[in-house]
């Protein structure tokens, strides 16, 4: 099977394949024009779920040459896929010295204590860039949020982030966080919140305190993050199973407003989106 990503990847259009069962897969980047958050996370959890799967690393296609594999390189991706057993990702490891301060490379974590040390480097990146605290804040409990539910209910105990600030066509923090794993719905089977399709999973996982994990104290990071981005013109997206859920502000009146996109099935679940900042 061969994973072949579109020139220009937005988070609710990653991919186009179809599988046909076969044990042997290749992310396939060649086509790749612009490489974003979303793509990188996709591209580590894909591996890693078909890892899981049929116990063999798929391979792995790079970028052509130019800016989307020298984009590539720097954020980890090589590194990464390596880590997973991918032989050979045609990409370059980066020095730690040429770390850029407005990059949060792509991590995989797999324990509390890894996503204790990704949030404090997304703190880190935030204050170097001086964005507002409610920009930060918001940030950082998603991170807290996702990884946790990485970890506690994907079935799969790891997961991967990545970000970045860019300036075109507004500054904005562009971000990403996916599994590889079970994906919502299947999460919620056997609780009060259990649902018959992808997208009604979606729309319960983003209300206030519906979580399958136990504990008061969750089930808040993820509204927050849909409060604040739709609250200040950002955007979040959310893909599990065949269904893409983006929670944006109304352009006219400001208040939430929700729309959905038939999707490839993803193994996992992919939470994305930008923050103006």
């Amino acid at each position: 099977m061969r994973l072949r990503f579109e020139p220009f990847p937005e988070s609710d259009d990653l991919l186009n394949a179809v599988a046909d069962g076969s044990e042997l897969l290749t992310l396939d980047l060649s086509d790749v024009r612009f490489v974003t958050p979303s793509l990188l996370v996709a591209a580590a959890a894909i591996a890693s779920a078909h890892r899981v799967r049929h116990g063999v690393p798929p391979q792995f296609v790079p970028p052509g040459l130019g800016d989307p594999r020298i984009y590539a390189s720097r954020m980890s991706l090589g590194e990464v896929l390596s880590g997973l057993g991918v032989k050979s990702t045609g990409l370059r490891q980066r020095p730690q010295h040429e770390r850029d301060l407005q990059l949060c490379e792509l991590r995989q974590f797999e324990s509390s204590g890894e996503a204790e040390q990704l949030v404090n480097l997304v703190q880190l990146r935030c204050q170097a860039a001086s964005l507002a605290f409610e920009v930060e804040d918001a940030l950082t409990q998603m991170v807290w949020e996702m990884t946790a539910n990485c970890l506690e209910h994907s079935r799969v105990g790891h997961g991967f982030f990545a970000a970045q600030l860019h300036s075109e066509p507004r500054d904005a923090l562009h971000f990403a966080v996916a599994d590889g794993g079970i994906g919502i719905r299947s999460s919620l089977i056997g609780t009060d919140y259990e649902c018959d399709s992808d997208e009604a999973a979606v729309m319960v996982a983003s209300r206030r305190r519906v979580t399958s994990v136990r504990g008061t104290e969750r089930g808040v990071g993820l509204p927050n993050l849909l409060n604040l981005a739709t609250g200040i013109d950002g955007e979040v997206t959310i893909r599990s199973g065949g269904i893409a859920v983006i929670f944006s502000a109304h352009p006219l009146n400001g208040q939430r407003r929700i729309s959905t996109a038939d999707v490839e099935e993803l193994a996992g679940t992919l939470v994305s989106g930008w923050l103006p900042c």
